[in-house]
This record gives structure tokens, C-alpha cells and sequence, in this order.
């Protein structure tokens, strides 16, 4: 049994973790924003170096949101998430050297002009409109490898695609989930829904258990590790994938040109040979997940 810390322990994929961790036996303590801020260290330190050293870190906290809010909080997000990584990183070094620390990155932080493999991800420039939290993602893989050099600790960066799946909760606006919501109404009552875009965005989908289960059995390598099935969708036939799982008609689509379309593609180059759950069935089971447990 190992102890284990994680921070974001109460977003998508903590929420997903956590309970995964507790069911193989290991000793979970779970950051949560309200009892304890990561921008401050003292919060940190206060609430978790009595409870002795950890085994391993996961570090998944950040500031974000879905949609065009990277762009009209591009100040507030650079500072929250500097602190907080800064001081994570700190609390690892200072009060827990031997641990392993996990954390994540995402495919927002490569050029999507350059072969998105992990050689590439501290090179050119990410999408304008995600700029900020890319580059507060790229210094936090930094900060990791810097540590690690000097001090010799364990340390693994992942990076995923979009991920979906099971779980997600009414303050998640991710497009997967609002188009699970918009297309459920649209149905309900023979409505048009609302497509963000021409629909020609590329976007790789991971479904969430796989990426936990990749979080779970990862070695510490003090590497970076893109962690995807290869599988590119435009979000045209993701749309038309998820309109035939939900039950709505095509024509009831409606793709708006003129709303934020975010980056031209999230796709990433991934080495891994594995099985993935496929979209549909994926889609099929985080549908049934939003019927019973969100609508």
C-alpha cells in the first residue's frame, strides 16, 4: 500500500482516480480548492506535512476553462497557475524528495505547424487563443526537470488528447459535455443544436478510464509521454457520432461559423500500443451516465 496525495483530487479526472487508487489499496489524500489553496504554501504545508511522507504526487490542479474564457483570463491564469505549480513543486522537494510526482500536461502546448511527438513540445508557439495556459503547462514541465536534475527526483509528465467519459459534473464545459447536453434538449424538443465552428476542427478523444489507467500503472521516468490512441476526428463526424447515440437527427445539427472555434486540431503523435474504447461505445456510456446522474 502506498500513500498517495492529489491535487485537483475533485475535478474530472481526480474524481476518477482517487476512488481507483482506494479500491487497490493505497492510503488517498485528496486537495480540495475550499479547505486548501494551492497559491499559497503555508496552505499546503498547514494541511498535509503532519501527515508524514508521501510514496507518490499527483498533481493534476489547475486554472482553466472551456470555451473562449483562456482568452479574456489570460492574466489571472498565468499568475494562478504559476503559484500553483511553483508551490506543488516546492511542497515535492522540500517535505517529500523521495516521491514520485505525475503530472499533466496537454496537447495545447504544441504547434500545431510541427510534428506534435514529445520531441516538440517546448517548441514554436501554441495556438493564440490558449497561449497563456500552454505555456503555464510547458513551465511546469520545466520546473519538473529542472528539479530533478539537481535533486534526483522521480518524476513523469503526461499528456493527453480531449478527454470524455463518465463523471464529468454540471460546472464542466467541456465541448464533449455541452454537446451532450444541447443535443439531449435538442431531441427533447425538436430543436436545432449548436455546433461551435465549421465542424472541420480535428480533435483526438481519449475516453477517461483509459487515461487512468495509464495515470495508475506509469513508471516514473523523469520523461514527458504523450498518452493517445492516434484516432483524429473532425468534429463533424464526432457530431454525427454522437447525434446517432443520443437519438437526434442529423439535420438537426447546425454549425455556427461565426462562434470561437478554438485550435484547428488537439491531435497527438502517441507511441503507445494498447487497446482504446472505442468513441461510440464511449459516447454510449457517457450518455447514460448524464441521464442518470446529471439530467
Amino acid at each position: 500500500m502506498s500513500k498517495i496525495l492529489v491535487t485537483g483530487a475533485y475535478g474530472f479526472v481526480g474524481s476518477r482516480l482517487c476512488p481507483k487508487l482506494e479500491e487497490l489499496g493505497h492510503k488517498v489524500d485528496k486537495v480540495r480548492h475550499d479547505r486548501c489553496d494551492l497559491r499559497n504554501l503555508s496552505s499546503i504545508t498547514y494541511n498535509y506535512t503532519d501527515e508524514g511522507q508521501y510514496d507518490k504526487i499527483y498533481h493534476l490542479a489547475c486554472d482553466t476553462r472551456a470555451g473562449d474564457w483562456c482568452l479574456t483570463h489570460a492574466g489571472n491564469q498565468w499568475l494562478n497557475n504559476q503559484l500553483i505549480n511553483t508551490n506543488v513543486l516546492e511542497f515535492w522537494t522540500k517535505y517529500n524528495p523521495t516521491a514520485e510526482l505525475i503530472a499533466i500536461g496537454t496537447s495545447c502546448s504544441y504547434d500545431q505547424n510541427l510534428y506534435t511527438n514529445e520531441a516538440n513540445y517546448l517548441s514554436g508557439e501554441p495556438h493564440c487563443t490558449l497561449y497563456t495556459y500552454a505555456m503555464t503547462k510547458r513551465m511546469l514541465y520545466i520546473g519538473l526537470k529542472s528539479i530533478s536534475s539537481q535533486y534526483n527526483q522521480k518524476f513523469m509528465y503526461l499528456i493527453p488528447p480531449t478527454l470524455y467519459g463518465p463523471g464529468f459534473t454540471d460546472k464542466d464545459h467541456h465541448f464533449v459535455f455541452d454537446l451532450i447536453r444541447k443535443f439531449h434538449h435538442a431531441k427533447l424538443t425538436n430543436t436545432s443544436a449548436e455546433v461551435w465552428g465549421d465542424g472541420l476542427q480535428q480533435r483526438q478523444l481519449l475516453y477517461i478510464d483509459d487515461f487512468i489507467d495509464e495515470l495508475i500503472t506509469t513508471k516514473s521516468t523523469n520523461t514527458i509521454k504523450n498518452i493517445g490512441n492516434n484516432e483524429n476526428i473532425s468534429l463533424i463526424n464526432f457530431s454525427e457520432t454522437l447525434a446517432k447515440v443520443i437519438g437526434l437527427p442529423i439535420d438537426k445539427i447546425y454549425y455556427n461559423c461565426k462562434a470561437f472555434m478554438g485550435m484547428k486540431t488537439n491531435a497527438i503523435v502517441s507511441s503507445l500500443d494498447r487497446y482504446y474504447t472505442p468513441l461510440d461505445y464511449g459516447l454510449k456510456e457517457t450518455y447514460k451516465y448524464y441521464l442518470e446522474t446529471l439530467k
